[in-house]
């Protein structure tokens, strides 16, 4: 009986993770708890075998069960967390284990002083394919795709699938001041990659003026990825005056389409 419940309880905790992007949001420190002394005898025959793993099946923290693997961007555990390797007093919280042809890395795009020593999968393939719902995803994540929508979501292509631009426009939320510097963040993913463009035009109207123009205040920058589909064009006004208010905007365009966003930005009073 014993033998039971402690099987049951390993293969819980296999198949309960929490999916991190691989980024800074929403991150925070995990308490450690220690699982170092919660393995006992394996007794395969009371193991419930699972269904509708997104990234196949690994054996559960004691190496007795089938649970489903994690897929790309979950926490995770290192081989030297598992039974026997973990010392008794070792301190660990239990994720599980990486599913089919990805792997467990320590993640090196956090501040460990901020959120703590992560490890998350990764998949194994940099190649990208296109889905049959049009969007671009890595190996590992149309092969989840695909499980999880019942094969409605399959691949059709390998590489990027081709889409007009798409723009997220940020800028700062409070008012302005005089000699403030104010950065205009226009994030745009297409495929083919877009050309993209700033105009400003001034609060009474009239002609849009293609940016920077011939002001020494203000400066566009470009920064490529996290995919070749993707980038982020910066406009950067230096010391924020009067004469800089109005509406400016982003325009990105390939041959399949042009999007457009823009923002007023205007001197607190």
């Amino acid at each position: 009986m014993w033998s039971l419940c402690l099987v049951l309880l390993c293969t819980w905790c296999g198949t309960h993770a929490w999916l991190y992007p691989v980024t800074q949001t929403n991150m925070r420190k995990i308490p450690a708890t220690s699982w170092a002394e919660t393995c006992g005898e394996c007794s395969r025959e009371h193991c419930v075998e699972p269904t509708d793993c997104k990234a196949g099946i690994v054996r559960d923290r004691c190496g007795c069960c089938h649970v489903c693997g994690l897929e790309e961007s979950h926490l995770c555990n290192m081989d030297h967390e598992l039974p026997p390797k973990a010392g008794k007093n070792d301190k660990v919280v239990w994720h599980g284990l990486c599913g089919e042809n990805l792997e467990c890395r320590v993640r090196t795009d956090v501040d460990p002083e901020l959120v703590g020593k992560q490890s998350i999968c990764y998949c194994l393939s940099d190649a990208v394919v296109c889905g049959s719902d049009g969007k671009t995803y890595s190996q590992c994540q149309m092969k989840a795709m695909t499980v999880g929508s019942n094969g409605t979501i399959t691949k059709i292509s390998d590489g990027y699938c081709r889409m007009k631009p798409s723009i997220e426009l940020t800028r700062p939320e409070a008012g302005f001041k005089s000699a403030d510097k104010v950065t205009l963040i226009c994030a745009i993913e297409a495929y083919p990659p877009a050309e993209v463009t700033w105009y400003w035009t001034k609060p009474a109207g009239g002609k849009s003026i293609r940016m920077p123009s011939d002001s020494d205040d203000v400066t566009i920058s470009i920064r490529g990825g996290p995919r070749q589909s993707m980038f982020t064009s910066y406009l950067q006004i230096i010391n924020f005056s009067a004469d800089h208010e109005g509406e400016y905007r982003c325009v990105a365009s390939n041959d399949l389409g042009m999007e457009t966003k823009s923002a007023k930005l205007v001197t607190s009073r």
